[in-house]
């Protein structure tokens, strides 16, 4: 009877080590599936992932390529607008230059005009200058031709008393000689007598 225990003791111990192995793989088992099931969802989930990586990458790079685009049709356009006003500007800068070359012409016309006015003036003031000097002149000369005259009666009068003078100093000399030639006679006579 104690032999037949301990047989049985060891057939219960082995089934219970062999129902503990069941156990056992079968949490190994699902602990595997699990594993796999993990698995297959991770790499559905990198791969979901991975794929809206590439999507929003793709999608940025569209955007990129959007901005850089707008980018360069703003260069452009800046570009074309820089143009226009280089353009206008050298409108603007030859439309300045024949202005200022019309400006210069008038100018040197003004100048012409106001020359040749100040030339003719200039020109009137001369004449009325000589006209000036020669009415001044013919004053003078009117004035000498006076001065003249009244000289020459001057002279005449003086000329006048000179030759009076003279005539009567001759006729002073006649009667002295007169006198000293009667007085000669007389002497002689008185010398006679």
């Amino acid at each position: 009877s104690g032999m037949r225990g301990t047989v049985e003791q060891l057939v219960a111990e082995r089934d219970r080590l062999a129902r503990q192995l069941k156990d056992n793989e079968t949490v190994a088992a699902e602990q595997r599936n699990n594993m796999a099931q993990r698995e297959r969802e991770l790499d559905a989930d990198v791969a979901k992932r991975a794929r809206v990586a590439v999507e929003e990458e793709r999608a940025l790079g569209a955007d990129r390529e959007k901005v850089l685009r707008n980018q360069i049709n703003d260069l452009k356009a800046q570009v074309q607008t820089l143009e226009e006003l280089n353009k206008r500007q050298k409108g603007d800068h030859e439309s300045d230059i024949a202005k200022l070359k019309l400006l210069e012409q008038q100018r040197q016309e003004n100048l012409l005009s106001t020359v040749n006015k100040h030339e003719k003036e200039r020109e009137q003031e001369l004449i009325r200058g000589v006209e000036d000097r020669e009415r001044d002149l013919q004053r003078q000369l009117v004035s000498l031709q006076e001065e003249k005259r009244e000289w020459d009666s001057q002279a005449n009068s003086l000329q006048k008393r000179l030759d009076d003078e003279r005539a009567s100093h001759n006729t002073t000399k006649q009667k002295l000689q007169r006198v000293e030639q009667q007085v000669r006679v007389a002497s002689v006579d008185i010398g006679r007598s």
